[in-house]
């Protein structure tokens, strides 16, 4: 992230629609940006049918017991860190509430969660978009 970015940076449109998602537009903020940032690029939230990228950079220490609750609301998942290099945790579920698939990841002291409608490609574009922002985002894990 360069300086005045929030953590919605790390995923911008382009990057969903590279994946075959349509629909993504600019992400509106909830939360500070910089220490948390629940970023919908479309709807209201992914449980409800949009676009969703959620993240959080507390401290290494916070780092697994906020993960825990972001696996927690994508009610849990399969272990999914074997297909993310760089990740410490992450869990991904592809029949999540509202018909979306999430995966949540762990990496040092980021946290993060995509989630989106599920679909046959889902596991594929959430993991291409995961990995995607462990690289990005490799300065503030």
């Amino acid at each position: 992230m360069q300086p005045g970015e929030t953590l919605c940076g790390l995923l911008g449109p382009g990057d969903f629609a590279a994946v075959g998602l349509v629909g993504a537009g600019v992400p509106t903020l909830n939360g500070d940006g910089t220490t948390e940032a629940y970023c919908v690029y479309a709807g209201k939230s992914s449980g409800t049918g949009g676009i969703e990228f959620d993240a959080f950079a507390g401290t290494t220490a916070d780092a697994p017991g906020t993960y825990q609750t972001v696996v927690g609301e994508g009610r849990g998942g399969q272990d999914a860190a074997s297909l993310l290099p760089g990740a410490d945790a992450a869990a991904i579920n592809l029949a999540s509430d509202g018909g979306s698939a999430v995966i949540a990841v762990r990496a040092g002291k980021l946290v993060f969660a995509i989630g989106f409608p599920a679909s046959d490609r889902a596991k594929s574009q959430l993991t291409t978009l995961a990995q995607l922002v462990l690289e990005r985002a490799a300065a503030i894990r």
